[in-house]
């Protein structure tokens, strides 16, 4: 049953079939006066995929995720994937890019600490410059590991020869990593997101040369997605994480927002918590602005129930400013979990679109914002290969015409690339 919401209570609706995918259809309002004429709504295009750093991965665990930085200071995006490889090996790609959207092949290929073996599983990659040399460098987590962060520096050509390596508390399990300025920091700084009671949220404060000082907060609960940004209005960025109160092994009676805000002293140890009563795993954030109101909102993927695995859905959260949210809308997909959202203007239109994967299907699906936190279905891309990673997605212009593309974890062949083709409104 496909489901919405404006007021935090659930109500049916219709509903569009998109791929196999329930969506949402208009809701017609009456009321006087004659019906204004909707404006034209493009939809976006994309090109065939284009296929990057394939081959040399095992078939069951090949290249699980992206990430796009400038690595040689070319001014140019260039690409960087997590791929493993025979032994339980991850190796960090580097790809570098041209101004009309393709790669290189892999310049570098770096072998990370720790294997599949150990249960030394990655999260990542980031980037950022971190050593303030003018080119960006890549950071990424490693779970039940003695080395927690692994900080790679690639040099002009692209090719990485010196990472350095931080360790973390015993058997932690790292869940989401971001990168941002932190309160009180002039520096780029890492977060991580750890599953556990305490000291759930890890604060890796850089030092601008490219090292870095741990330190550990604790959120209510155990912490799994989390984006960054000021949703508070004090113009300092503050730490947003969905957590589970009941542990991420067992099935959750509930799942919260949680915002850490800084005090002066610049430690994040004050928490707003919204909960917001739904009886599903929060799986994914994404923020933006999606009302136009100049207050940062939130998307939430949320996993099925535990008695209904598959009946996903999606929320759009009102951001208050004060660190707290309300539910907008809420979007059922009732054939398959959620994989990752990110958010951009696809379209050109000015309004923040959203591109989303799921877990069990192929397929990434683009949802049309409205500009006022409602989204409609739109185009589908279906990625080739033999598997697929969903959280290995990124929006990025690659080809310097104004328009995100679309690059992914396009399982054993790579990455693939999408070129946005929509026509200029």
């Amino acid at each position: 049953m496909l489901m919405r919401t404006t007021t935090g209570r659930l109500r049916p609706l219709g509903k569009v079939l998109l791929g196999g995918v329930a969506a949402l259809a208009a809701l017609a309002c009456g009321g006087d006066g004659p019906t204004p004429t909707p404006p034209v709504v493009v939809a976006p295009s994309f090109s065939a995929q284009a296929t990057y750093g394939g081959g040399g991965g095992v078939d069951h665990h090949p290249t699980t995720n992206v990430a796009m930085g400038d690595f040689d200071g070319d001014g140019i995006a260039d690409l960087v994937t997590l791929k493993f490889a025979p032994g339980g090996v991850t190796n960090l790609l580097v790809m570098l890019g041209s101004d009309d959207g393709t790669f290189s092949a892999p310049v570098s290929t770096l072998a990370l600490p720790g294997t599949l073996l150990e249960k030394a599983w990655k999260v990542g990659p980031v980037t950022g410059d971190f050593n303030g040399d003018g080119r960006d460098d890549v950071a990424v987590a490693i779970s039940n590991y003695e080395d927690i962060l692994v900080v790679a520096f690639p040099e002009k050509d692209g090719s990485i020869h010196l990472f350095e390596s931080y360790a973390g508390p015993a058997g932690a399990v790292v869940s989401d990593i971001q990168v941002g300025q932190l309160a009180g920091h002039d520096h780029l700084d890492i977060v991580f997101a750890l599953d556990g009671d305490t000291d759930n949220v890890a604060l890796f404060e850089g030092n601008g040369d490219g090292t870095f000082a741990a330190k550990y907060t604790t959120s209510s609960a155990s912490s799994d997605p989390l984006v960054l940004g000021d949703f508070t209005g004090n113009k300092k960025t503050d730490i947003v994480l969905g957590v589970t109160p009941f542990g991420f092994e067992l099935a959750p009676l509930g799942s919260d927002i949680s915002v850490l805000t800084a005090n002066t002293d610049g430690d994040y140890d004050e928490e707003t918590i919204t909960s917001l009563g739904l009886a599903r795993r929060l799986s994914g954030l994404v923020k933006g602005d999606f009302d136009g109101d100049g207050v940062l909102d939130l998307v939430a993927l949320y996993a099925g129930a535990a008695s209904a695995e598959r009946d996903s859905r999606m929320f759009t959260l009102r951001g208050g400013g004060n660190g707290t949210f309300t539910i907008a809308e809420s979007y059922s997909y009732d054939e398959s979990a959620l994989g990752a959202a990110r958010a951009a203007d696809l379209n050109g239109d000015g309004k923040l679109d959203l591109a989303i994967t799921q877990t069990t299907h192929p397929f990434i699906h683009v949802w049309l914002g409205n500009g006022d936190l409602s989204f409609t279905p739109s185009t589908s891309v279906t990625p080739t290969g033999a598997l697929f990673y969903p959280k290995g997605l990124t929006l990025k212009d690659l080809n310097g015409d104004g328009l995100p593309d679309i690059i992914m974890a396009a399982s054993n062949s790579g990455a693939g690339v999408f070129l946005n083709t929509t026509p200029k409104p």
